[in-house]
């Protein structure tokens, strides 16, 4: 699995908790109402965060705000808990969007740069071997 799949699986699952919060039927009906209103599957979320916020706004007017504050917790909360260092600062002018994007970029350079594996020359040069 990429990384790009491992973080989006990561988000979904986080935006499930926070909205299993309100009850599977609320939870199933959001999802359904964003599926037909919004032409939006579960699946596209996360390639799809502005268009997710977008309808969020539609279906719950402000609120959507505090959804979307929750939704950070459970996301933060999660990548934290994989004790990776992938958890950002949080800046005082955050957004959902902004927050998802700047948390991908850390996962994926951090799940990068673990991955990466050592070169070094062996035999003066002869040989090179990779270590991971």
């Amino acid at each position: 699995m990429s990384y790009e799949a491992e973080f989006n699986d990561i988000l979904l699952q986080a935006i499930d908790e926070a909205l299993l919060a309100l009850g599977e039927g609320p939870r199933a009906a959001i999802y359904c109402s964003l599926e037909s209103n919004c032409n939006l599957k579960r699946a596209d979320i996360p390639s799809r965060i502005s268009d997710f916020s977008d309808a969020l706004d539609k279906i719950f007017g402000l609120a959507a705000r505090n959804l979307e504050v929750i939704f950070m917790k459970h996301l933060h909360n999660r990548i934290e808990a994989l004790d990776i260092g992938a958890v950002v600062p949080v800046p005082a002018d955050l957004t959902f969007q902004k927050y998802v994007c700047m948390l991908k970029e850390s996962f994926d350079e951090v799940m990068n740069r673990r991955n990466m594996g050592l070169e070094f020359l062996i035999n003066e040069g002869e040989k090179k071997k990779q270590i991971q």
